[in-house]
């Protein structure tokens, strides 16, 4: 069974799975999402953490190449031959079996709401006891946070995506939205929407690649 690498360090990622770096020119490629800022097709860069991985792994002739779809999907694809994983995820999206990198960066989670409707709370249990929640359906959110959800599922609301639980937001189908403030600000000014106010910081979760359960295999570049 393939072991879980949790060290803190994102330069150590080649040398954690590789040993020495490659004699050789490789090609890493990846399954991701369209999540902005950090990945999507349409930036430029691919998104800023895209841009991240892409230069840690530069010095160590690894070239990324990224194929964005669904995330559902992605998850699916990323376990062909041809793919060495998907990229995010959060540490809940790495189950036992696979391997993660060390940390590339961290996400903010947090209980976001449309201006002026701050919403004041103590503990997670109290936010979803007397709340409407929302949530995105496909993501795997951390455990502190699922088991709470599945607790109190009359007051929690699904969202097929971030665009969407936003917009859902914005027509008050429920009070609060647990997302990454960074991509729903960023959302909320490429849709001309009212920018979001963080009622309350659920914590940092680092963003990671995660191996697929098949053998890691790369092709080489002359």
């Amino acid at each position: 069974m393939l072991k879980r690498i949790w060290v803190y360090s994102a330069s150590l990622v080649v040398t954690l799975l590789l040993g020495n770096a490659p004699a050789m020119a490789e090609i890493w490629k990846v399954a991701s999402l369209n999540w902005p800022p950090y990945t999507d097709a349409r930036m430029t860069n691919e998104g800023n953490l895209v841009q991240k991985l892409r230069t840690l792994l530069q010095p160590h002739r690894i070239e990324l190449q990224v194929e964005f779809y669904p995330w559902k999907r992605a998850i699916v694809l990323a376990e062909q031959p041809d793919f060495i994983g998907y990229f995010p995820a959060w540490l809940s999206e790495i189950n036992e079996g696979y391997v993660a990198s060390p940390p590339v960066d961290y996400s903010e989670l947090a209980a976001v709401t449309v201006p002026g409707k701050r919403v004041e709370f103590h503990g997670l249990d109290d936010l979803f006891s007397n709340h409407t929640v929302g949530i995105v359906s496909a993501y795997q959110y951390p455990p502190f946070i699922e088991r709470v959800a599945e607790n109190h599922p009359d007051n929690v609301t699904e969202a097929v995506s971030e665009v969407l639980l936003l917009k859902m937001l914005n027509a008050e189908r429920f009070e609060v939205a647990i997302s990454d403030p960074t991509v729903m600000m960023y959302l909320s000014e490429k849709y001309a929407m009212p920018p979001v106010e963080v009622s309350k910081s659920l914590g940092l979760a680092p963003l990671l690649l995660r191996f697929a359960t098949n053998p890691i295999t790369v092709n080489a570049s002359a």
